[in-house]
């Protein structure tokens, strides 16, 4: 799966609006994913119900 198909959602304020940098990527965060808004770690939308 690509990264464009990933839907992902932000755990913090709930928004989908995302940057994505090689700077940002970690364990937690393999991604790289960042909100625009509160700059948590994006999460993949399935992982939020887990």
């Amino acid at each position: 799966m690509t990264l464009s198909a990933r839907r992902f959602r932000c755990p913090s304020c709930q928004s989908s609006q995302y940057r994505v940098s090689a700077f940002d990527q970690c364990k937690s965060n393999p991604y790289g994913a960042k909100c625009i808004f509160c700059k948590s770690a994006m999460v993949i939308t399935g992982m939020l119900a887990r």
